[in-house]
C-alpha cells in the first residue's frame, strides 16, 4: 500500500524549506548554514552585557550596528589590507560576525571576499550576519541596536 501523506504536512516541509536561512548556502557562498548568525539573535547577545560580544566588522557600506567596527567595502583593495590589519595579532579563534547589508546577501560583492580572506587568515569562528535583504528591512525596521 502507498503511504499518503496529508497535504498541511507537506505545505509545512514546503514553508519551513523556503523559510530556513540554510538556502543562503550555495555554490556562490563560500558559508555554510551553521557559519550563518539569524539578526534577532545577534541582537539578543548584543542587549545581554553578561554574554560574550563578538567582534562585529561592517565590511560594506551601510550604517553600524551596535558595536560594529566600520571597516569598509572590501571589494576595494584599501579597505581590504584595513581589514587585514585590523584582524593581524588577533587570536585565531576570536569570535567574529560581518556583514555588509547595502544590498540583497546573494548580490553582495564583499561578504563572498571578506570572508574567504577571513578564513584563508586562519580565522575558526566567523559568522556571517542573515541580511537576505539589506540592513535597513533585516535589522533596523525591527529595532534592532544601531551604533548611538
Amino acid at each position: 500500500m502507498k503511504k499518503r501523506y496529508p497535504l498541511p504536512l507537506f505545505l509545512s516541509l514546503f514553508i519551513f524549506l523556503l523559510s530556513n536561512p540554510a538556502k543562503a548556502q550555495n555554490a556562490n557562498f563560500p558559508w555554510t548554514a551553521p557559519e550563518l548568525v539569524m539578526p534577532a539573535d545577534l541582537a539578543t547577545v548584543l542587549a545581554d552585557p553578561k554574554s560574550p560580544q563578538p567582534m562585529i566588522l561592517n565590511l560594506g557600506t551601510s550604517s553600524d550596528i551596535k558595536g560594529a567596527i566600520n571597516i569598509g567595502p572590501v571589494q576595494e583593495g584599501t579597505y581590504m589590507d584595513k581589514l587585514k590589519k585590523h584582524l593581524a595579532g588577533l587570536p585565531k579563534n576570536t569570535s567574529l560576525v560581518i556583514y555588509c547589508g547595502c544590498c540583497k546577501l546573494d548580490h553582495c560583492p564583499n561578504m563572498p571576499k571578506a570572508f574567504n580572506t577571513i578564513k584563508e587568515l586562519g580565522f575558526s569562528n566567523c559568522k556571517v550576519l542573515y541580511l537576505p535583504n539589506d540592513l535597513d528591512q533585516d535589522w533596523i525596521n525591527k529595532g534592532y541596536p544601531m551604533k548611538g
